[in-house]
């Protein structure tokens, strides 16, 4: 029973992690007022990032390799 709840417990972690990497990709690297321009004001759901740096084009809610070194 508590190894239930131990991997219960762990799953809830690395999708904390996941979620958090998701939301935090959109705006890595921005300043503040790049934000704001960029998204309107504050990013408070999922949207499809706009890179200002970089080539890579992330996918909506797509987790970045910092998830993938977690698991």
């Amino acid at each position: 029973m508590i190894e239930n709840r131990l991997i219960q417990r762990s799953k809830a972690a690395l999708n904390g992690v996941a979620v958090g990497d998701a939301f935090g990709k959109m705006t890595e690297g921005y300043f503040p007022p790049e934000v704001e321009q960029r998204y309107g004001g504050l990013v408070v759901r999922f949207m499809s990032p706009i890179k200002l740096r970089g080539t890579h084009s992330w996918a909506y809610a797509e987790v970045t390799d910092d998830t993938r070194f977690t698991i």
